[in-house]
């Protein structure tokens, strides 16, 4: 619990000097990767049968 509580306030602390025009489209951008790599693994497991 300790380490994810460091891991927030580091995360506070980048926010706070970066802005939230920075960080906000970062985290978007990293969700929309992941997802889109999540449904194209999909599409192949789905093709492959």
């Amino acid at each position: 619990m300790t380490l994810w509580t460091s891991v927030v306030s580091l995360f506070g602390r980048v926010v706070g000097i970066a802005g939230l025009d920075v960080v906000v489209p970062v985290i978007d951008f990293a969700y929309k990767t992941r997802k889109g790599a999540m449904g194209s693994r999909l599409r192949l497991e789905t093709s492959r049968e």
